[in-house]
């Protein structure tokens, strides 16, 4: 399965901007390096039996990195969501009906101001036939 351009139109809560802003500042006015990070809501593409495959980031580093991660949610034996990770490959989230994004974003000091940025999340499963 694939998303597709723009989240597709079972992605729920519809695409929004974020709330957050920064000035641009003149010059890296950093002493310390500063982290920033976002986790997703519970993505759950539906289906009897998932397979998270892969994803593939588009993001720009700048003079910082960027990090994705997973969390997978599946029922726990005692019918709580229980979370699984955070896994560096998609693929380790073994049967999780949901995957949230942790990404990170770091910048540290410097003598020019150039964030890393992020421009898509393309996740990718496959869905597995039962017995």
């Amino acid at each position: 399965g694939d998303v597709g351009e723009g989240g597709g139109v079972s992605v729920h809560p519809a695409e929004r901007p974020s709330d957050l802003t920064f000035e641009t500042p003149e010059g890296n006015p950093l002493a310390w390096p500063l982290r920033v990070g976002v986790l997703s809501a519970p993505f759950r593409p539906g289906g009897d039996e998932l397979r998270w495959r892969s994803a593939l980031i588009g993001a720009r580093p700048g003079t910082g990195r960027v990090e994705l991660r997973f969390l997978g949610e599946r029922p726990g034996p005692d019918g709580r969501i229980e979370t699984v990770g955070p896994v560096e490959d998609a693929s380790l989230l073994d049967r999780c009906d949901a995957v949230r994004l942790w990404i990170e974003l770091e910048i540290g000091p410097g003598p020019r101001w150039d964030p890393p940025m992020v421009d898509f999340v393309d996740l990718r499963w496959i869905e597995e036939e039962g017995p």
